[in-house]
């Protein structure tokens, strides 16, 4: 017969052991190049808009699989608030060179990795959630003006 010896998780241990910054940050600078990498292979064949969008989709399933395989703490939350934040990424460097693309968009990645992951790292969930929302927001407002 099968006997519960321990019922308790120290959830604080195993985020702790898993938190990296320049991990996050390297993920997310490769999954920058990931994401001109499928956009230019789409943009032939789709407008603008349409290959932005599925370029997105697949850099967040992507990241999402880089997030697994390192072990990061949320790796979905993190994907899609950073898809959120940069949605339309191709739309605002339309007519750069492709260098100048791929650095912004190594930094830009980068940067929502590091903040997204270290807000669901140090704050409790139900606080970085709401955290993430109103960056969302605030963002997105932004870029709309």
């Amino acid at each position: 017969m099968a006997q519960i010896i321990s019922n308790s998780v120290d959830f604080n241990q195993l985020n702790s052991s898993s938190y990296s910054i320049w991990k996050n940050a390297v993920i997310g600078g490769i999954l920058g190049v990931v994401y001109i990498l499928i956009y230019l292979a789409f943009r032939p064949l789709l407008p603008l808009a349409a290959a932005s969008g599925i370029a997105m989709i697949l850099t967040a399933v992507t990241g999402i699989s880089a997030m697994v395989w390192q072990k990061m703490v949320q790796p979905l939350i993190i994907a899609v608030s950073t898809g959120a934040v940069l949605w339309g990424l191709a739309v605002w460097f339309d007519g750069l060179v492709w260098f100048e693309i791929a650095i912004w968009c190594m930094m830009l990645f980068s940067m929502a990795y590091v903040l997204f992951s270290g807000l669901i790292h140090h704050l409790r969930l139900i606080f970085a959630l709401i955290a993430i929302v109103l960056i969302v927001i605030a963002a997105r407002v932004v870029v709309g003006l």
